[in-house]
């Protein structure tokens, strides 16, 4: 602690008055490394507590950079083995990720990459969920932190995931858990990704977006449980939401993908494949194909109901994001389909062709919607349906 107090890595947390010259800096940390390698096995318990108190909020800016440092050279350097040590070495580093001043943003996340990149591949599959778990806990830390400040929490954005390579060590360790590890901790993994998507900004994440969408896709395909299919639907559209740009290449296999979602067995997979559709449409060079499929599918009266709804769903939110109108004809036959299907009250059939007749608002005459929603009022009153109408009403 003595030599970590008077050692000033970066000029940014240099006290006031403080002086330090690069070979006084240097060989300060020389001896804090020295003093760290030289602990044996027996006082590796003794040693890393100090310096995760160190690497604590409480303590002054330039030792949490120095903290850092020693845990950097400590986890790369040792002759002993640190595995069983590396969970909390991670989870004190990762609480640096949103600490005020940028230097120690910057240690925190180079000792973290440096501790992932010394664990061996097969090891990370242990660390996915508690990485996880600490993720969650940072992210609501400065949550709290901002509305204490009466910041909006909204968007919020972990500086420690904004930098350059923020991303890598944990995409490393939660891309090994997708792609290795059990159904459940595949499901884990996918979420784990979409978390850490969300605190990452567009700037940073965009050197990752075609390393974590292949797996993606990928695993999406296979024979896995509807929770690893949801989990991985719900990150894809995060980083449609988040990296559009850049996954223009894939946007065919995304297509593709929801929509074979639409009809999974379990409802939540055809929900997440249709929320993941309307926001992947502003992407798609081949918007016509796709809404004559989802149109075709939907007028389908041999599909099941709950595809059939999953189908209605997707085919408003695409109406809805598309950047440019389907042809007139195409737009007509949305029109007819979600009419007949406004008297399907099964499963919510009924709400969705509301919804679809709702979007087609943005693309075609008003007028004619109306009519053709009154003629299906009229139809439904005739078979007695007229009180469900209100909610179909209000819907549109």
């Amino acid at each position: 602690p003595a030599l970590m107090s008077s050692l000033y890595l970066e000029a940014e947390v240099q006290p006031e008055g403080a002086s330090s010259t690069p070979e006084l800096r240097d060989a300060l940390l020389s001896a804090c490394e020295a003093v760290a390698l030289a602990v044996t096995e027996d006082g590796l318990h003794y040693l890393l507590p100090v310096l995760y108190a160190a690497g604590a909020p409480k303590s002054a800016p330039h030792v949490r950079v120095a903290s850092a440092a020693v845990l950097t050279a400590l986890f790369a350097k040792s002759e002993q083995d640190l595995s069983i040590y590396a969970a909390q070495a991670m989870q004190s580093l990762l609480f640096m990720f949103h600490a005020p001043q940028p230097p120690v943003v910057r240690a925190g996340w180079a000792a973290l990459d440096a501790i992932v990149k010394g664990i061996a591949k097969e090891r990370y599959l242990l660390h996915v969920t508690f990485l996880r778990e600490q993720l969650a806990a940072v992210g609501d830390e400065l949550r709290d932190a901002l509305s204490i400040a009466g910041k909006p929490p909204a968007n919020v954005e972990l500086p420690g995931l904004c930098l350059k390579k923020g991303l890598a060590p944990l995409a490393a360790v939660f891309l090994h858990g997708l792609m290795s590890g059990s159904p459940e901790l595949r499901e884990a993994a996918a979420r784990a990704l979409g978390e850490a998507i969300d605190l990452t900004s567009v700037a940073a994440l965009g050197p990752f977006v075609v390393q974590i969408t292949g797996p993606l896709i990928r695993i999406v395909g296979d024979r896995f449980p509807w929770g690893v299919k949801a989990a991985i639907l719900q990150t894809l559209t995060l980083l449609i939401s988040k990296g559009a740009a850049l996954l223009k290449p894939f946007v065919p296999q995304l297509q593709t993908t929801c929509v074979k979602a639409l009809s999974d067995a379990t409802r939540k997979v055809r929900l997440c494949g249709a929320a993941a559709l309307s926001k992947l449409v502003g992407l798609s060079t081949r918007i016509e194909p796709l809404v004559t499929e989802l149109t075709n599918h939907a007028g389908n009266a041999a599909t099941e109901s709950g595809v059939g709804y999953a189908m209605l769903v997707a085919l408003g939110g695409v109406l809805r994001g598309m950047p440019k109108p389907v042809s007139e004809p195409l737009l007509a036959k949305c029109r007819d389909v979600a009419a007949a299907r406004l008297l399907v009250e099964d499963g919510g059939v009924d709400l969705a062709a509301a919804s679809v007749l709702g979007a087609l608002g943005r693309w075609t005459d008003v007028a004619e919607l109306l009519e053709t929603v009154e003629a299906a009022i009229e139809e439904a009153a005739s078979a007695e349906q007229h009180e469900s109408w209100r909610v179909q009403l209000a819907e549109l």
